[in-house]
Order: structure tokens, then C-alpha cells, then sequence
């Protein structure tokens, strides 16, 4: 099921300008597409093989935003690591949002478990419509 939200601009006619998805499965928050799709190129980057790998159905416990980005912490046992580290904080996946803001990402790994997904910007707001982006391998220093 999706939740639709619909965003109109203060013009007289009050046109429409844009339309912003929310999954919902069984009135529990999943992971927005953005998310999964970072949680997989992580994956992907970092070599981990991953138990239960339906990212559609991984439960968000918590979303919160801060403004300059969003925090999303998930289900507790949801998404196991079998292999690699059990516990540590790993950001090698950036994005370019709608075009035109550079985010970052980290992902947090606690006892073998992805325990949380942070977003940020580097002090831009976070958009509240993300219609576009791309994801790239940031820079390691």
C-alpha cells in the first residue's frame, strides 16, 4: 500500500506541483526506495552478504529529521550480516539528490545487525521531495 501526499504551490489556482510515496505495509514504516537503494550499493560496495535480503520489508522502527537530514532506525534482528564486521559505522555510499544536493550516508552495525541509516546533507536542507537520485562510492581520506 502507498501513502500519497500531495504538494501544492500558494498560486490562486493552487496547481499542483508535485506528488511525494510513502510505503506502508500493514501500517508499519518500510524503507523508502532511497534508502534501500542505499542500504544496497552499501552492500554491494562493502562485500557483505546479507540474511534476509527483501530490503521491501525491512521495518523502520523510527524515522526521525533533522532538518539537514533524517535518521531511520530499523527492526532489531531484521537485516543480519553474515559475514564481516559485527560492529561498526560505515559511509561509503553519497548521493546527488534531485540533481543538485550531495548527501551522504551512514550505516550503523551493531552486533552483526544493520541498526540504523543516517542521511545528511553538508548544510543544505534535506529536500521533502526526493524525485531523482544517483548514488556514488565517496572518497575515502
Amino acid at each position: 500500500m502507498w501513502r500519497m501526499f500531495f504538494q501544492k504551490d500558494n498560486s490562486p489556482d493552487g496547481a499542483l506541483i508535485s506528488i511525494h510515496l510513502d510505503q506502508v505495509t500493514e501500517k508499519k514504516m518500510v524503507l523508502t526506495i532511497l534508502e534501500q537503494a542505499i542500504l544496497s550499493k552499501f552492500f554491494e560496495i562493502e562485500g557483505f552478504k546479507i540474511e534476509n535480503v527483501n530490503l521491501e520489508q525491512i521495518q523502520v522502527v523510527e524515522r526521525q529529521f533533522t532538518g539537514i537530514g533524517f535518521i531511520s532506525q530499523l527492526n532489531p534482528k531484521d537485516l543480519k550480516i553474515v559475514n564481516g564486521s559485527q560492529d561498526f559505522i560505515g559511509g561509503t555510499v553519497g548521493a546527488k539528490l534531485n540533481g543538485k544536493i550531495d548527501a551522504g550516508f551512514l550505516v550503523y552495525v551493531k552486533n552483526s545487525y544493520i541498526d540504523a541509516l543516517e542521511g545528511y546533507t553538508y548544510g543544505e536542507d534535506w529536500p521533502e521531495i526526493i524525485e531523482t537520485f544517483e548514488l556514488y562510492l565517496m572518497q575515502k581520506s
